[in-house]
């Protein structure tokens, strides 16, 4: 879909998560999407992102699908490319997140090739307006609460695991080498050991949206990669809907 690079026309702009489609509730693509079926999605204009962005940052989430498949998202407007963005599978709830090219007439579009209930999360957008540029690093762990030794990496559980709908606060601007100017970051969120099915928001500890991450089906290990704006005082708050574990690692920032 892209690439990032020092002569790039466009910056990113981080947002406070918004879910602007949930096919459960026939919200912004309608009722479940059948096998086959391509639908848009106007999103320019919408949930804070401009009338004049390139792309936009969202989390796809597709649910229970009928049978193992693809979804692709793309913009509309233009040939269906042959890649994917998010692989349902049978009984389960797999999200990604994706920076999706705007079509001309500010819709993104979305292709499946089995039956599957979508949810679209928007955290953000590429515009030329925008001067936040990307610094990509080293992964290295910045939280997990498995550890019981190192209040910074536990953040206070002791080595315990998040409780069902515990929220903390995650500093990030200034810490472990993230730039104390940083306005958003991007890290790999895992959970382990969940205490059933739920999912994990991230966000900049305003009000908690309705949008999710991560979403979790037992104790298995699950991940996803996020791109979460930063609070005025350089933070970002995670919820958990039920008991689980949670690791985040750092790959880079905006600032």
């Amino acid at each position: 879909y892209g690439h990032y690079s020092p002569s790039g026309a466009s910056g990113f702009t981080g947002l406070q998560p918004d879910r602007v489609a949930d096919t459960r509730i026939g919200l912004g693509l309608g009722t479940r999407l059948p096998a086959g079926a391509t639908r848009s999605l106007l999103v320019a204009g919408q949930a804070g992102v401009p009338e004049d962005a390139d792309a936009v940052v969202l989390n796809l989430t597709a649910i229970y699908p009928s049978a193992n498949g693809f979804v692709t998202a793309y913009p509309c407007g233009t040939t269906r490319p042959g890649a994917s963005t998010v692989n349902p599978r049978v009984g389960q709830v797999r999200p990604n997140t994706a920076v999706v090219p705007i079509g001309a007439d500010g819709t993104v579009c979305f292709f499946t090739n089995v039956s599957v209930d979508l949810a679209v999360d928007i955290t953000g957008y590429m515009s030329e307006a925008s001067d936040d540029s990307y610094t990509a690093a080293t992964p290295f762990r910045l939280v997990d609460t498995r550890d019981a030794r190192r209040v910074e990496m536990n953040l206070g559980t002791g080595g315990f695991p998040m409780g069902a709908g515990w929220t903390l606060t995650v500093p990030m601007a200034g810490t472990r080498g993230i730039p104390a100017d940083a306005k958003a970051v991007s890290i790999n969120i895992s959970a382990t050991g969940a205490a059933g099915s739920g999912f994990v928001s991230l966000w900049p500890c305003v009000e908690r949206p309705e949008a999710s991450n991560l979403n979790i089906a037992g104790s298995s290990a699950r991940a996803n990669n996020a791109v979460v704006t930063l609070s005025p005082s350089g933070t970002i708050c995670i919820y958990t809907k039920v008991t689980m574990h949670i690791i985040i690692d750092v790959i880079g920032w905006w600032s």
